[in-house]
């Protein structure tokens, strides 16, 4: 899991892969996200946020 910074505007993006097959030009998916989120998955843990994603791109 790859969370990115934007050093303009401060705000956390989530990468979410594109299921197998689904789509053969684009690899993933970048979704706006917290804080939150990114020291959920720093703990180990999924974020919420992430599979909720990841079932809207199947």
């Amino acid at each position: 899991m790859l969370f990115v910074k934007s050093k303009k505007s401060d705000r956390w993006w989530m990468q979410v892969p594109y299921p197998t097959g689904i789509s053969k030009n684009e690899r993933f998916h970048l979704v706006p996200c917290r804080y939150d989120d990114y020291t959920t998955a720093v703990n180990g843990e999924m974020p919420d946020l992430w599979w909720r994603t990841f079932q809207k791109l199947l």
